[in-house]
């Protein structure tokens, strides 16, 4: 009998969060005996976990990412992993990031048979380069550890397997591309919203879902829109843009906001729940995704969930879901002369229907459901 425990550093708004507890809930929902381990602790919950409390615990480690520090407090919680792991009858960990992986496959060494599946959602060497001889030395002794202990390696992208295969060693790889359960949703949540921030109406209206972070190219997309300001003079009520999510960058964005003079164009709502984000992209006359860095792109699967025109930079993992001019469009990273022109040609169609509502959602719903990606989970565990 399969016993499922996911480990994760903690549950905060972010892609590999929503992705765990999506599958923890499906898990459950299908009769699975499945458990939620958090590292760390819960900052926020993406969406409601159907879990009972029983099956749910937080560790307090008081880090979420594979650093010095963390790796001082491991030894005061692993005993409570493993004794978990071991009262529980665990037969299988699914291990979310990479503080997670290194946690699991040390369980491993004390649980011979235990299953470990390593789960894969960032390009992490791009993130953090192995340029000091102390990573690298980790990083080697990682890797063996990986070799003993891991059954199986899932990436989210075909980018992310070809990244992590450069640089660490993977058993068994396994492509298993993110996914969102569709949400029947309309623009009343969204108008609602945008009545009390006292947001005008706008002829066109562009939205930017997702957490506010360096990799994900908000501050090149203020200079986009202060470039289409300047050069074709839109007003307020003839462009808006909308910075769906919150994050660390919020202040830094909202300062460049001002220098640029452009707070009446563009409105950041710092954190948002699913449903709120899901109707801002169903007002939306475009989503935009003008990532740095970005292993795969859930918000992108979820505007194409809700018909929407995708432009999205194209990395990472971004042109497994868009494919240009079939779907959406990609452009290269950071060039603000082809993104205004981009853009600017896609304002002058106005409400002309760019692409067919039901063929971007076919685009999403042939890949990209929640019952594909379980399916194919369940047979790898399994």
């Amino acid at each position: 009998m399969l016993r499922i425990a996911y480990i994760i550093p903690h549950l905060n708004y972010g892609g590999a969060e929503l992705v765990v507890c999506q599958q923890v809930n499906y898990l459950h929902t299908q009769g699975y005996d499945v458990h939620l381990i958090i590292l760390d602790d819960i900052v926020h919950l993406p969406i409601s976990l159907k879990l009972p409390n029983s099956n749910v615990v937080s560790l307090q480690l008081n880090a979420h990412t594979l650093t010095q520090l963390a790796l001082k407090r491991l030894p005061f919680i692993l005993p409570k992993l493993y004794r978990y792991i071991k009262r529980y009858c665990i037969t299988h960990v699914v291990a979310h990031l990479p503080l997670a992986h290194f946690c699991a496959r040390l369980l491993k060494l004390a649980h011979w048979q235990l299953k470990v599946i390593a789960y894969h959602h960032s390009l992490q060497y791009q993130a953090s380069p192995l340029n000091t001889f102390a990573k690298q030395l980790f990083n080697h002794c990682h890797r063996l550890l990986a070799r003993v202990s891991d059954t199986a390696n899932i990436g989210v992208s075909v980018a992310v397997l070809t990244h992590l295969q450069r640089h660490f060693y993977l058993r068994k790889p396994t492509l298993l591309y993110n996914s969102v359960a569709y949400t029947p949703v309309n623009g009343v949540i969204a108008n609602n919203y945008y009545r009390q921030h006292h947001l005008q109406h706008a002829q066109y209206r562009i939205v930017l879902p997702g957490r506010l972070h360096a990799d994900k190219g908000q501050a090149f997309f203020i200079e986009v829109v202060h470039a289409l300001v300047q050069q074709y003079a839109y007003a307020p009520q003839q462009l808006q843009v909308i910075f769906a999510g919150g994050g660390p960058i919020a202040t830094a964005l909202i300062e460049k906001i001002r220098a640029y003079n452009l707070e009446n164009h563009i409105h950041i709502s710092h954190q948002i729940d699913n449903k709120l984000l899901l109707s801002m992209l169903k007002t939306a006359n475009i989503t935009v995704i003008p990532s740095i860095n970005e292993a795969f792109g859930i918000v992108a699967i979820e505007a194409l969930s809700q018909a929407c025109t995708i432009i999205a930079s194209c990395v990472g993992g971004l042109p497994e879901i868009i494919t240009h001019k079939k779907n959406g469009f990609l452009l290269p990273a950071q060039n603000k002369h082809v993104w205004v022109n981009q853009i600017h040609e896609l304002l002058l169609l106005k409400d002309k229907p760019i692409f067919e509502a039901q063929k971007l959602y076919n685009s999403y719903a042939q890949k990209f459901t929640l019952t594909a990606q379980m399916s194919k989970l369940i047979q790898l565990l399994q």
